[in-house]
């Protein structure tokens, strides 16, 4: 791709490539960009046909490259499955439209080059969709139905948010421990179940069934405060939603029990 961006020898060839990549990546990509050239400095791409579920995370994994910015586009709170991605070079920026055909999951993923307008535009769409409740970057997958309003409860609760490398304990620990309704959240190891993207990985997703819809009101006590560095949101869920994704991930607690038993045989 060097033959394409040969025109911008201010951009480029004024600094050896290295130096580019390593500490001048921020002042390239936005600075450069911003010095007059139009968008020669600025490496942008937008993702088409990313499953809603997908995370920053899952969308570096997919590109296998470096980024400065991640932009999940939302239309009114919910994930419109276009993504903007910036790098701090025009090499990655090639790195990733050559991935454009590739699948993510079951999703076919189309990529295309865009700009600067293109993701300040994607921006200012994609804020307007959060209100006052949604600043302070949350990310809101679902409608909150505007903060806390009545929520209905079903005895079963969807994390969000969570550190990926949280474990069952240490959620059952969460809900007992800090929640300060009564009554106590007590959690079952085996009504836990901790979500995975497409790749197998945790997604900081979890679905927790609780004893009685009066516990699960108690545990929603629980929503927007921290676990470990990051907060987690929580949101009223079906059985269905719970069934779904246990049947998607083996329990810990019923695939421990099976491997002991065949042991025995």
């Amino acid at each position: 791709g060097g033959a394409m961006y040969g025109g911008y020898g201010g951009g480029y060839g004024g600094y050896p490539q290295m130096t580019g990549m390593g500490g001048m990546g921020m002042g390239m990509g936005y600075g450069g960009g911003m010095g007059g050239m139009g968008d020669s400095g600025f490496h942008c791409v937008k993702l088409r046909g990313v499953p809603f579920d997908s995370y920053e995370n899952d969308i570096r994994m997919f590109l296998g490259t470096d980024a400065v910015d991640v932009l999940m586009c939302r239309k009114g709170g919910r994930m419109t499955g276009e993504v903007y991605v910036v790098f701090p070079s025009s090499y990655q920026s090639q790195m990733a439209l050559a991935k454009s055909g590739q699948n993510m999951g079951r999703r076919y993923i189309e990529v295309f080059p865009a700009s600067k307008q293109d993701y300040y535009m994607a921006i200012v769409h994609t804020m307007e969709g959060r209100g006052a409740g949604g600043a302070g970057g949350v990310p809101l997958g679902e409608d909150t139905n505007g903060g806390d309003a009545e929520v209905e409860h079903t005895g079963i609760l969807k994390m969000r948010g969570l550190p990926y490398e949280a474990t069952v304990a240490e959620i059952q620990a969460w809900f007992k421990d800090d929640a300060v309704a009564e009554p106590k959240p007590e959690v079952k190891e085996e009504n836990v179940v901790l979500c995975v993207n497409f790749s197998g990985r945790p997604s900081g997703m979890a679905f927790v069934k609780f004893a009685s819809e009066d516990e699960a009101k108690a545990a929603y006590s629980m929503n927007r405060k921290n676990f470990g560095r990051r907060y987690v949101e929580l949101f009223p869920a079906s059985q269905d939603d719970f069934e779904r994704e246990a049947s998607r991930v083996p329990p810990a607690a019923a695939a421990a029990p099976m491997a002991e038993e065949k042991a025995a045989e």
